[in-house]
């Protein structure tokens, strides 16, 4: 009877929705969180490929999910294929099914869930189940829509992020500027890092201004069927030099806004983001910017508590200062240094709005930084290196109406 019980209370979650049969090792709650990604997700996958998988009455697409990197290999051996070295998750032609586990932070392991659906989207959806050749374009067309915006009911994907701990902008651009052979990368003569095939890729499906760059709708064609990169591609896009050129100078324009300091930080929006955390939680715009605009979401709910604001300095995760309001209204300025707390001010906050939002502004002028909120200014405060940025402490909200210039 006891053993019983443990394999029962060991027995993964299974949610259905219209088009995916998700089982997962995680609690029940994130399992149907996931599904409703899922199918939140199948809607612009359709729209993206231009058409969607053929399923049979009462078929679901199947993605398994695992909370440890072993127990997703055994999955994977047991399925009859070798677990990728070095990957997070993997789609298995053979039957059908996506697998993946648990990444360090939320939003990557929602990015992978994207991923490794949006493999077994395109490949039943446009390349008769086959891998394409090109894994330049295999890899980046998944890494690329996998990155998405999710506020708990809407779903973008291919986004840009805010912010994220991956940074794979930054990633790209230091691999572009050390030289790297992007002409080896398209003809299949070497396998680039997965942020520079989801630059390679994004580039090509949206550097036109979002839009597609001439072409590569035709480019994209032959390659699900199966074609290797050719002349053609180099015929569409430049010689290889000239290519290389255009984008790296595309990625030097591409990159994420903001850089988080500690976790968690997930975009919720084009103009959103979402921090939560145990403690004090930190992200620092990576662009350079006098000025920085935010909304704070206070967390719905009577008697929420909740402490949110902006980061004012940083010259490292255990030197910086920053503000924070509380749901009464407080204002507290504090610097974090060698391990402890030194408040520099305390008064009144903001007032929220008709909304219930607290809007703030930053501004570095003469002296450091300046707190603006509607008539009343703050500041200035230069307790060192200044910097903006977003801040909470022990709570989960939203941060909108985001702006900087």
């Amino acid at each position: 009877m006891v053993a019983l019980l443990l394999a029962l209370l060991a027995a993964p979650e299974s949610v259905e929705t219209e088009h995916y049969r998700l089982v997962s090792e995680g609690p029940r709650a994130e399992a149907e969180e996931f599904a409703r990604v899922l199918e939140a997700a199948w809607g612009g996958l359709a729209a993206y490929f231009e058409g969607a998988p053929k399923l049979r009455k009462g078929e679901r697409l199947e993605v398994r999910f695992f909370e440890t990197r072993d127990a997703w290999a055994a999955d994977v051996s047991a399925a009859g294929a070798t677990p990728p070295e070095g990957a997070g998750g993997y789609y298995w032609e053979t039957d059908r099914i996506a697998r993946l586990y648990r990444q360090p932070t939320r939003l990557f392991t929602r990015a992978l869930l994207l991923h490794e659906a949006t493999h077994q989207f395109h490949f039943l959806a446009r390349t008769r189940n086959r891998a394409p050749v090109a894994y330049w374009y295999k890899e980046g067309v998944a890494e690329c829509l996998g990155w998405n915006a999710w506020d708990g009911e809407r779903l973008t994907l291919g986004v840009l992020p805010l912010v994220a701990l991956e940074n794979y902008p930054a990633q790209a651009l230091a691999e572009l500027s050390g030289g790297l052979d992007v002409e080896a990368i398209i003809e299949g003569r070497a396998e680039p890092s997965r942020p520079v095939a989801w630059a390679i890729y994004r580039h090509l499906s949206a550097g036109n201004a979002g839009k597609p760059l001439k072409g590569f709708d035709r480019i994209a064609e032959k390659l699900d069927a199966g074609a290797k990169p050719s002349a053609a591609f180099w015929k569409t896009f430049g010689r290889p030099p000239a290519y290389r050129k255009a984008l790296l100078h595309w990625i030097e324009k591409e990159q994420q806004p903001f850089v988080p300091v500690f976790n968690e930080w997930e975009p919720v929006g084009p103009d959103r983001v979402r921090g939560f955390a145990g403690g004090v939680t930190l992200c620092r715009l990576q662009a350079k910017a006098t000025t920085l605009r935010a909304a704070i979401e206070p967390p719905r709910g009577d008697g929420v508590a909740w402490r949110a604001g902006g980061l004012l300095h940083f010259e490292g995760p255990d030197d910086y200062t920053v503000f924070l309001f509380d749901q009464g209204g407080r204002l507290r300025v504090s610097r974090r240094n060698a391990g402890a707390w030194q408040v520099l001010e305390e008064g009144a906050g903001a007032v929220p709005g008709e909304d219930g939002k607290v809007r703030f502004e930053l501004a570095m002028g003469e002296g450091g930084v300046r707190l603006v909120l509607g008539d009343v200014t703050r500041g200035p405060w230069e307790p060192g290196k200044p910097a903006l940025g977003l801040a909470l402490d022990a709570c989960d909200l939203v941060f909108g109406d985001l702006s900087w210039k």
